[in-house]
């Protein structure tokens, strides 16, 4: 066995099945002796992971100095995470995001939650509104939707875009909020003038079926076109369907309008 006969990229290999419980049962201790045989060896990926675990208390007894010593360690051989985490504990509310994301996908660090989400919510406090994006994104895929649009709200209030597109769909849906076509179809018009293709996608169904906005297929279909030019493949369909109840006279002049809106906002396009 690689590990035991002392490979370091095999004892940080066997540690993240510990950690992840993958193909053997999880166990926090384990994990650790393996990675502080790893991390002995200067593997910076095992040397922040353990720091991880003393930072948390899993598998070792929680000692701060400990994690800062490995964190330190990990950062100083170059590993992104670590220097996250050492921007973080300063203050820095963007290193607290992609700590938080990173955390919460497994990108280049083990996955975990609790983890993502305190570093996420300490990015939010300080009023970030890509954070506070992200923690309602959070609550709504939890369908915890009164409190996924108090988050969005802030973000929105602070003018970012796909924010202002999500807490839309909640008062178009009357989730965690009044339903409120009106304000909803503010919202999602916030969002699609600035390229969040999701919002024009939403703005255009408005004005094809008339609610928020006086009904106008026109309309609808320009909206669809900026969408489906994004590779939005809901838009797409929906403007090859609506194509059908046009004239050829209608369609042109959606498109000159969708091209007129591109040429005046010349913004990189937004999911």
């Amino acid at each position: 066995m690689k590990a035991e006969n002392g490979d370091p990229l095999a004892q940080f290999d066997l540690a993240s099945r510990y950690l992840a419980g993958k193909e053997i049962p999880q166990d926090y201790e384990a994990a650790a002796s393996w990675l502080q045989k790893s991390a002995k060896t200067g593997n910076s990926p095992a040397q922040f992971a353990l720091g991880v675990l003393y930072a948390t208390g899993n598998g070792v007894s929680q000692d701060n100095q400990a994690a800062k010593s490995w964190i330190d360690q990990a950062g100083a051989n170059g590993f992104i995470p670590a220097q996250l985490w050492s921007a973080a504990e300063r203050g820095s509310a963007e290193a607290q995001l992609n700590l938080g994301l990173m955390f919460l996908s497994g990108k280049d660090v083990a996955p975990n939650r609790e983890l993502a989400l305190q570093f996420l919510a300490r990015s939010a406090d300080q009023k970030f509104s890509p954070a506070q994006f992200q923690v309602g994104l959070l609550n709504h895929q939890r369908q915890n939707f009164a409190e996924a649009a108090k988050w969005y709200r802030m973000a929105a209030d602070q003018g970012l875009a796909e924010a202002e597109s999500n807490l839309g769909s909640l008062y178009a849906a009357g989730q965690g909020v009044p339903q409120d076509f009106t304000q909803a179809e503010a919202l999602y018009r916030k969002a699609a003038e600035q390229g969040v293709a999701g919002a024009q996608f939403n703005l255009g169904m408005m004005y094809v079926q008339g609610v928020g906005v006086a009904q106008d297929f026109v309309q609808g279909y320009g909206w669809f076109i900026l969408a489906a030019d994004q590779k939005m493949e809901h838009a797409a369909i929906a403007k090859e369907q609506l194509a059908d109840a046009l004239s050829q006279v209608q369609i042109d002049e959606a498109e000159a309008w969708a091209r007129k809106w591109q040429a005046s906002k010349p913004a990189a396009a937004k999911p």
